[in-house]
């Protein structure tokens, strides 16, 4: 295997496993619409989703 993918998915890991264990709750604005009572963790998958979309999109 390449290193850049062992690193790839050793990151993949460590967000899996924040997802995992984060518990709670927020809100998220977006300009004026606010949603509210996301699930953290769910929110963080969004995050990283849109930031794997613009790391490929830039590749």
């Amino acid at each position: 295997m390449k290193k850049g993918l062992i690193w790839a998915l050793a990151l993949l890991a460590v967000c899996i496993l924040s997802f995992i264990f984060t518990k709670g709750y927020m809100h998220i604005s977006l300009g004026k619409m606010v949603i509210r009572d996301v699930p953290i963790a769910i929110a963080m998958l969004g995050y990283t989703s849109i930031g794997i979309a613009i790391g490929v999109l830039l590749k």
